[in-house]
């Protein structure tokens, strides 16, 4: 079993986001987030991009590929929370 995910994967992941959206003028999509991420299965990429969600800093949008925004004011919240 892989070792649980912490506060430090949650913003690698959306450094990426960010990173990418600024670059490309959109967002990755999920098999994108693997190969960025250095992922070893499109599972693994989906389980983050859940996590992040449901902590609310992304918000996804059902249907569409490259739909992922992220909540700047969550993530800096997110950032000062012991």
């Amino acid at each position: 079993m892989p070792p649980p995910l912490t506060k430090q994967d949650d913003l690698k992941l959306i450094r990426f986001i960010q990173a990418y959206q600024k670059r490309h003028g959109y967002a990755p999509t999920v098999r994108e987030v693997m190969r960025g991420l250095q992922l070893r299965s499109l599972c693994a990429a989906h389980y983050r991009l859940k996590r992040v969600e449901e902590l609310g800093l992304v918000v996804r949008r059902i249907r569409s590929g490259r739909a992922i925004e992220v909540r700047e004011l969550a993530v800096k919240q997110y950032v000062l929370e012991a």
